[in-house]
């Protein structure tokens, strides 16, 4: 889920307007990934692997909208697909690919926008720009962006920028972005501690 499953979520609650969750049930499971078996992402150690096989989630929003999630790297299933698909009261909204659905004129139709592209313009610029105004205007209070490779670590530059001069917290790393999230929970669990580094050793 923190791999790949997030940005699906970030998506669907960004299309949702980021409503105030108050409920959610989930399960997980993981029997594949801890067994010799082959997977369209390549070999793993899987004597040593702790990641989900695959993550299930029904969420319940303040606003009276809910949401089903299913995120997973290893599923026997015929194929993978990445949906997001909202259902509102006026349409409905497939984004992968773009389509529109809605009920009018008698019939059930569906459309698909036509993507104008600016002239010079360069993919994820606009997603970048909205990410820095979230950060900018107090939406974003935690950043995790792990980047590999020279484009993607100047692409992300003006995120590092915008959460440095803000004072959000930001890390780079999957380790770094795991020790973080297991620090949060201790805390809202208050199980946190403070310990000396040389106790560590003994």
């Amino acid at each position: 889920m923190i791999d790949f499953g997030v940005h699906t979520l970030d998506s669907a609650l960004y299309l949702l307007g980021n409503p105030k969750p108050i409920e959610v049930s989930a399960t997980l499971s993981q029997h594949l990934g801890t067994k010799p078996n082959v997977n369209p992402w390549g070999q793993w150690n899987y004597k040593e692997f702790t990641v989900e096989d695959q993550v299930a989630a029904f969420v319940r929003f303040e606003n009276g909208a809910s949401m089903l999630l299913e995120c997973s790297w290893a599923l026997n299933v015929p194929e993978s697909k990445e949906t997001i698909s909202l259902s509102g009261t006026e349409a409905g909204l497939d984004v992968f690919p773009l389509k529109v659905n809605k009920a009018q004129h008698g019939m059930l139709t569906h459309w698909v926008p036509d993507w104008m592209e600016k002239e010079n313009e360069e993919p994820g610029i606009g997603q970048a720009a909205d990410f820095v105004n979230a950060i900018k205007n107090g939406g974003i209070q935690l950043v995790f962006n792990t980047t590999e490779g020279k484009q993607a670590l100047s692409d992300s530059r003006s995120l590092r920028r915008a959460a440095l001069l803000h004072k959000v917290p930001y890390y780079t790393t999957l380790a770094g972005s795991v020790a973080a999230t297991q620090g949060i929970k201790a805390y809202l669990a208050g199980d946190l501690e403070v310990c000396a580094l040389q106790d560590y050793f003994h």
